[in-house]
């Protein structure tokens, strides 16, 4: 059996490299895998490979390229095994080329693994500030992220060491982590460096260590994030709020090429079904393709590549306009195109929960939102002084409040669909005061008139007309 094996081979080997003559001079369409240049990744190519490998035959010139298929700068047997293993069915070479593990090993952030350094800067800007209560919190709770992570890395007996430095720092104008245009400048010149970039080469250079991030810590609500880039020469770093720190290990990950699974749904399904309670969607473990991408595991394993294949059909174009979407979710601000600004809680762009906001003309909301509107509980204050204090219902008033006008006047008492309908009191500046039945603003239905003077009419009104 021996016997016959080997001179099946030696006849596939001959076979192959007779093909690879005539598909030497094709042009490659640089499909990955595909050494002979005829468009597929079939048998014909892990045999031109081998042969490669173990020194006994030649690639094409176009095959070259597109034969170092786990883009190590090498090909080696770890090509040739990923090839056979695609034309087996056992692996999926094109998964290499999939849009969550494209920044991978990239950066000055590649390996989350041996030893790293983070420096954690506690800034304290002109909104916020570090009190020696708050820093030693912030200090203990970042610590305790840090061993958080240490112990995911040994989950899967990957060697991880992290150590961290200190650095406090004051600036005089507001950083927050979407802004970095405005707050660059300062806070590179409060630590003497003139940008990002230098600071991190000068940490990884005095440490000795491959990587060392920068963590920039805020004493004041605000939504972590990662600045990853994945070419030489750009700067990473995160920020970090006191109103959260548990995000920490999430958003660290990120700057080792870790993407997120919560957008479009299309991962956040695949995600569900094939990584379910990963950190990188709204769990607690991290999952083994997260582990695979920032270095912990060598290769993908099945759950892995079964979410790789899921959402392999999406676009670059697809997770760049759910990203944009995503980005305006949690705490944050949004400029409108009218010169209005909202600030709070946000779901995609949507204002929701607790939030202010101000239009271009000066009137100011700060209260509850759903679905971008005024809804619950909420003070509304237009430029002319006027004040209103009470509940709204799809951005109109609408239930119990109180309006105070600018020149005096006061209502206290029912709303519905913004006018004043149903009981309530209303006091005019002139000393007169009515207490009663109101309809979309008027006197309507039964109520007594106090005069100034001291006179008193009891009776029903209507449409603002009293009848006696």
């Amino acid at each position: 059996m021996r016997k016959k094996l080997t001179q099946l081979l030696v006849c596939f080997f001959v076979l192959a490299a007779a093909l690879g003559t005539v598909y030497a001079s094709a042009a490659s369409d640089s499909v990955l895998g595909d050494v002979n240049g005829d468009g597929n990744v079939n048998v014909l190519d892990y045999a031109l490979l081998k042969r490669y490998v173990m020194g006994i035959g030649e690639l094409p010139e176009d095959g070259q390229a597109v034969a170092d298929v786990n883009k190590d700068g090498k090909i080696n047997a770890i090509d040739y095994a990923r090839v056979k293993g695609h034309v087996l069915g056992a692996f999926d070479i094109h998964l290499d080329q999939h849009l969550f593990l494209q920044y991978k090993d990239k950066g000055n952030c590649e390996a989350l693994s041996g030893e790293v350094s983070i420096l954690l800067v506690f800034v304290s800007d002109s909104e916020s500030s570090w009190d020696p209560v708050s820093r030693e919190t912030a200090e203990s709770e970042l610590c305790r992220e840090m061993i958080r992570m240490m112990d995911y890395a040994e989950g899967y007996g990957a060697p991880l060491s992290i150590l961290y430095g200190e650095w406090d720092i004051s600036v005089a104008v507001d950083m927050e982590s979407n802004n970095s245009e405005h707050w660059e400048a300062p806070v590179c010149a409060a630590m003497g460096f003139q940008s990002l970039y230098d600071l991190q080469m000068a940490l990884e250079r005095d440490w000795g260590v491959a990587s060392a991030p920068v963590v920039f810590v805020l004493n004041k609500p605000g939504r972590a994030a990662a600045y990853s880039s994945y070419s030489e020469g750009a700067e990473e770093y995160l920020t970090v709020y006191s109103s959260e720190y548990s995000t920490f290990c999430h958003e660290l990950l990120h700057l080792y090429g870790a993407r997120d699974y919560y957008y479009p749904m299309a991962v956040s399904d695949a995600a569900a079904t094939f990584l379910p309670d990963s950190i990188m969607l709204s769990g607690d473990t991290v999952d083994e393709l997260t582990a695979y991408t920032v270095g912990w595991t060598k290769s993908l394993g099945r759950q892995a590549i079964g979410f790789l294949r899921a959402t392999s059909h999406l676009t670059q174009k697809d997770l760049d306009e759910a990203a944009q979407a995503e980005q305006l979710t949690g705490y944050g601000t949004k400029y409108y195109a009218d010169g209005g600004v909202y600030i709070g809680y946000m779901e995609f762009g949507t204002p929701v929960g607790q939030g202010e906001y101000y239009s271009a003309s000066g009137n100011a909301y700060k209260g509850e939102f759903q679905n971008g509107t005024f809804h619950g509980y909420g003070v509304y204050t237009y430029a002319d002084g006027a004040v209103y204090e009470g509940f709204f219902e799809n951005g109109t008033f609408h239930g119990a409040g109180m309006m105070t006008w600018a020149g005096g006047d006061r209502y206290q008492g029912d709303y519905q669909n913004g006018s004043r309908t149903g009981q309530g009191v209303y006091w005019w500046a002139k000393g007169d005061r009515y207490e009663g039945g109101f309809l979309n603003g008027k006197l309507h239905g039964y109520g007594t008139y106090y005069y100034a003077s001291g006179n008193v009419k009891r009776g029903y009104w209507e449409q603002g007309v009293f009848k006696g």
